[in-house]
This record gives structure tokens, sequence and C-alpha cells, in this order.
């Protein structure tokens, strides 16, 4: 699998969970500036991927501005 694969693994497992169960999810960057990486997961139901995205891209500029 390789390193590509490994780190690939560990990014998406948390929505992968998601997924299996027919969900939808996506993690929002939520780290202050110069600190370790850290996301709010966000989880949406079966086919509500396109209301998910929303609610994300709404939330990502708040999470930034703090």
């Amino acid at each position: 699998t390789g390193a590509f694969g490994q780190a690939n693994a560990r990014i998406l497992r948390n929505t992968s969970a998601v997924n299996v169960m027919d969900g939808c999810a996506l993690s929002i960057p939520a780290q202050a500036p110069g600190e370790p990486p850290v996301g709010l997961m966000l989880v949406g139901q079966a086919c509500d991927d396109s209301l998910t995205l929303r609610i994300g891209l709404a939330l990502e500029p708040v999470l930034r501005s703090h």
C-alpha cells in the first residue's frame, strides 16, 4: 500500500465508517493557525450529500475565523 495508502487510510477512517452505513460525511478544518491539524466531522443522512456540503461550506469560514 505504501506511504500514500497508509496516510489516506488514516485521513479517511472516520468518514469511511459513515459511508459504509450509507450516510455521507466530511471533515472541516478547525485548527487555529500554528496548531496541530484538527477537524470537525459533519455527518449527513443517505442521499443528503448536497445539503451536507452546503452546511460544510457555510461552517468552514466560521471555524477559520475563531
